[in-house]
C-alpha cells in the first residue's frame, strides 16, 4: 500500500527542497503526456516528479523510495520514455534532468565526463569548441539526455561507422535500486 500523498511529498521535500518537487498534476503538459503514455491504462498516476541536483540527492531519493517500497519511474527529459514495455504503476517519477553538468573535458585524451541529465545537443556544443564531437546521431537530439542515450542504446546510423554508445562509454557511475552509488570502469585511454 502506498504512503499517503502528503507523507510521500514531505519525505522528498525534506530531502531536496520544495523547489525540486513538482506535483504530478502541475508538470508541463508535454511531460505529463509522455509519462501517462508510459503507464498501463489502469495505473494510478504518480504523486509527483522529483528533480535531484546532485548524485547524493539522487542516491538519497532512491534510498527513500527503496525503504518505503515505492515504485519509481526514472527518466531524464522523457524523450524515449514510451520505448519498450509499459510501467504498471509508479508512485513517484525521478528525473535526472537537473543532473546536467559537464564535469571534465580532457581534450587531448578525447574524453569527457558528464552527468546523466546533460542534453546531447549541449554536449555537442561544448565538444565543438575544441573541434570534437560525440559520434552518434540519436533521435530527439535536441532534448535527449546522455543518460537516456545510454539507457536506450540509441546511437542512430553513425553507429555503423563509429560503434554504439556503449562502446564509447569508458566508465559509469550509477545509483542502484537500493540507493547505493556504484562505479564501473574508468577513464582509460
Amino acid at each position: 500500500m502506498r504512503l499517503p500523498d502528503n507523507q510521500l511529498i514531505t519525505l522528498f521535500t525534506d530531502l531536496i527542497g520544495v523547489d525540486n518537487i513538482v506535483l504530478f498534476d502541475r508538470i508541463t503538459p508535454n511531460l505529463h503526456h509522455r509519462i501517462v503514455s508510459s503507464l498501463t491504462p489502469d495505473s494510478l498516476s504518480p504523486v509527483c516528479t522529483i528533480y535531484p541536483q546532485t548524485i547524493i540527492e539522487l542516491s538519497a531519493a532512491i534510498a527513500i523510495a527503496y525503504e518505503h517500497r515505492l515504485r519509481v519511474l526514472t527518466c531524464g527529459n522523457a524523450t524515449k520514455l514510451d520505448w519498450g514495455g509499459l510501467v504498471s504503476r509508479a508512485d513517484v517519477v525521478i528525473s535526472t534532468s537537473k543532473l546536467n553538468r559537464v564535469i571534465e573535458h580532457c581534450v587531448g585524451d578525447l574524453t569527457v565526463t558528464v552527468e546523466a541529465g546533460v542534453k546531447y545537443q549541449d554536449l555537442q556544443t561544448v565538444l565543438a569548441k575544441e573541434g570534437q564531437f560525440l559520434a552518434i546521431d540519436p533521435p530527439y537530439s535536441a532534448n535527449a539526455t546522455i543518460g537516456g542515450l545510454l539507457a536506450t542504446g540509441s546511437a542512430g546510423s553513425l553507429r555503423h561507422r563509429y560503434n554504439s554508445v556503449r562502446d564509447m562509454c569508458l566508465g559509469i557511475e550509477f545509483v542502484r535500486a537500493d540507493g547505493e552509488v556504484v562505479k564501473a570502469g574508468g577513464r582509460v585511454v
